[in-house]
């Protein structure tokens, strides 16, 4: 088990005229510069977790340009938090670092097997029971270590009912919980805080911190800003609206 650490904000550059950056809960906002702040250091026992890494990445979506120049690197004990409207570009640049889609300039280097990505399209199959979806990735991901999912979402009183008959915070729990199980390093959350009740909203707000405190890192989009302490912070400008102009 790594030892007990702060949740440090990532390096994080981006061209002129891009998203706002921040070094965390303390800093200003920042345009083209590399934003940074050290925490605690890791000792070896705690390097295991591997770097996801963007360099010079662009996207374009519909044919426009949405995200030029930008460069991230997110290590072991890191978070980012990107926010932005609807259609700013949030989820396309999530699935660029999850090596979903390519983009069309610049590189990045993925944790590979060490990733876990959740979007919008949360992997639950509707006409199966909470406990037959938990199963199924079990199966993807092995036998959760730790804490039981079913007891840290308070999923037992669903654990019977199809998913297609859960309401959108339910499902949304039981989404995170598969993500949360995987025992993988990179989580890279697209609007996991979206549906849930504020209460909720703050445990797995907290959740993702803690796994970064314990050696982890994350990635995680937001409508607006929802997580505190050291964390990166990246603001897409636009809305869905201009990108369609």
């Amino acid at each position: 088990m790594p030892p007990e650490m702060t949740c440090r904000p990532p390096k994080i550059r981006q061209g002129s005229g891009g998203p706002e950056v921040a070094a965390g809960a303390d800093a200003g906002p920042l345009r083209g510069w590399t934003a940074h702040q050290t925490g605690k250091m890791m000792d070896d026992a705690a390097g295991n977790a591997p770097e996801l890494k963007a360099d010079g990445i662009a996207l374009v979506k519909g044919g426009r340009r949405i995200i030029s120049d930008f460069s991230l690197l997110v290590r072991p004990g890191e978070c980012v938090e990107i926010t932005g409207s609807n259609g700013a570009g949030k989820t396309s640049l999530l699935r660029a670092l999850a090596g979903i889609d390519t983009p069309s300039e610049g590189t990045i280097a993925s944790p590979g097997d060490e990733l876990v990505y959740l979007g919008h399209q949360d992997g639950l199959k509707a006409d199966l029971t909470v406990t037959e979806n938990l199963q199924f990735w079990v199966g993807v991901f092995g036998a959760p270590e730790g804490e039981d999912p079913v007891a840290t979402f308070r999923l037992a009183a669903l654990q019977d009912r199809p998913v297609r008959l859960l309401s959108a915070g339910q499902r949304k729990r039981l989404a995170i919980a598969t993500a949360f199980m995987s025992g993988r390093a990179c989580w890279l959350l697209d609007e996991p805080l979206t549906s849930l009740d504020p209460d909720w909203a703050d445990i797995v707000a907290s959740m993702v911190l803690d796994h970064c405190r314990t050696g982890g890192l994350a990635v995680v989009t937001t409508l607006t800003k929802s997580l505190t302490g050291k964390v990166g912070s990246v603001t897409l400008p636009g809305t869905a609206s201009e990108l369609r102009a």
